[in-house]
């Protein structure tokens, strides 16, 4: 009988950062292969970042990453390291199974050696592109093209890697999935995809067949956002199939939590937007979420309003368009042409693809209540070169997980008090920022549809991750909940 290794490497006992290894006979596997934010704000901010110049080296030393020789780019390794990496032990890794492109749970695919496969959405591969190619260009950002970096040696004697502009990019080894459901193999390995609902398109659940075992996972999910019937048809197929092991996230599983669905969204948001019809409206999202943008969408139509987005966002829904998202050619969505000194390529040639489309700042000053401007905390320095008397802000975006969170949502009011915006979504209490849920719609689960899923499936086994609860699974269904980091069966 063969025995099945599982390593909760990373999110384990808190949100995001997933790192889920397994391993049968010789060769292994990963879950999600994620960025933790938590932990990576322990040591780093926006202006304290990793040196790109010795690759892995600062993560490696803070523990940020699992200390495995043989997974990282080589190129990414200074050579008097190598020795130090190669000590650690070696894994027969046969693929990353990606649930979606939350960089919770992608952000660290950028440090993995190209041709690791990586199985995951059509969809997933599109936002990751995206994020890549409108992004900063760094090391760790290379989540679907590898720029190759060579070691120097400067006239210190120090060793230091460098990218080389003339050096041809390497694509990453994608195993796409293009179908709601798909069965598929490697290496022997038998396993099967799940569309589920989350806050981002493409996210995917799966399910695995070893020998004598057999495992699903969540990803992240919801059963109560617009394809909600995605992670029902996942709920019901999973529950035939009865795997042995069920490896879930939990991220709101606590009592209280309840789910308000995204027509809730829309009608707290038509309400405000309807009341205020003559005065400029600033809708705050994740960039990401293609749901809440249809949401709003559909509320600019109902209002007699134009929607306005930033040209990353227009990149991506360009790239979405093949895959059924053709938002980007409707009539009432523009692109805003922002001040900047310098744009990327890509970001031009979407420029020049959709020129009619294109808006100023001043276009929206010259009428403020015609417009839904899509913009966050760090786009307010636009809004300088308009007259702004008022306006509205809708704060349609999850909750600060972190302290420096929390100081982001402290400047932002300093914001709304500058441009007297009456802020809708949030507001500042004892200095404490506090959410209130009629203007967002999870992407995770409720405590509740978490419990039926796992009661429906009912698996022998349950792995809790990308929850801060475990001892709610524990309390609910005792020795099932396997709470150790290394659980072999």
């Amino acid at each position: 009988m063969n025995r099945i290794l599982i390593e909760v490497l990373d999110g384990k006992n808190c949100i995001g950062g997933s790192k889920i290894l397994i391993t049968e006979k010789d060769r292994s596997f990963f879950l999600d292969f994620g960025k933790n934010f938590k932990t990576w704000g322990n040591y780093f901010e926006e202006y304290l970042q990793p040196r790109t110049s010795v690759g892995l080296y600062d993560l490696w030393k803070l523990n940020l990453i699992p200390k495995i020789s043989n997974i990282y780019r080589d190129d990414l390794i200074v050579s008097d390291f190598k020795e130090f990496v190669e000590k650690e032990r070696k894994l027969n890794l046969k693929a990353i199974f990606l649930s979606h492109a939350h960089l919770d749970h992608a952000g660290f695919i950028s440090i993995l050696k190209d041709d690791i496969e990586i199985v995951t959405s059509s969809i997933t591969k599109k936002i990751l592109k995206a994020l890549q190619d409108t992004g900063d260009g760094r090391v760790f950002n290379q989540f679907t093209e590898l720029k190759i970096r060579e070691e120097e040696i400067d006239e210190h004697g120090q060793k230091k890697l460098k990218q080389k502009k003339d050096r041809e990019s390497i694509k990453r080894n994608f195993f796409e999935i293009y179908n709601n459901e798909f069965e598929g193999e490697i290496d022997g390995l038998k396993f099967k995809t799940f569309y589920v609902d989350h806050s981002i398109p493409g996210a995917l659940a799966f399910y695995f067949e070893f020998e004598n075992i057999s495992i699903a996972y969540t990803g992240d999910i919801r059963f109560h956002g617009k394809n909600s019937e995605d992670s029902y048809n996942f709920l019901e197929k999973v529950k035939k199939l009865k795997p042995n092991i069920l490896i879930t996230e939990g991220t709101r599983m606590n009592y209280e939590s309840e789910s308000k669905k995204e027509s809730d969204v829309y009608k707290s948001s038509f309400e405000v937007i309807n009341n205020n019809k003559d005065k400029l409206v600033i809708a705050d999202f994740g960039p990401r979420n293609i749901e809440r943008l249809e949401t709003f969408l559909k509320i600019v139509k109902e209002t007699s309003r134009k929607i306005v987005i930033n040209i990353k966002d227009a990149y991506l829904l360009d790239l979405l368009k093949e895959d059924g998202f053709n938002i980007i050619d409707d009539d009432n969505l523009f692109i805003i042409c922002e001040k900047k000194s310098k744009e990327k390529k890509c970001l031009n040639e979407v420029k020049n693809k959709y020129d009619e489309k294109l808006i100023t700042i001043e276009d929206i000053n010259k009428n403020l209540g015609e417009f839904i401007l899509c913009y966050s905390f760090w786009d307010l320095t636009n809004l300088l070169d308009i007259d702004l008397k008022d306006g509205i802000y809708i704060y349609s975006s999850s909750e600060a997980y972190s302290e420096e969170q929390e100081f982001d949502i402290k400047r932002l009011f300093n914001w709304f008090h500058y441009f007297n915006l009456e802020p809708f979504g949030i507001e500042l209490t004892n200095d404490k920022p506090k959410f209130s849920g009629n203007f967002h719609s999870s992407g995770h689960a409720s405590y509740k549809d978490i419990k039926f899923m796992i009661d429906e499936i009912n698996p022998e086994f349950i792995i809790p991750v990308h929850t801060e609860k475990s001892e709610i699974f524990k309390n609910l269904y005792g020795n099932k909940v396997i709470e150790k980091e290394y659980f072999e069966l």
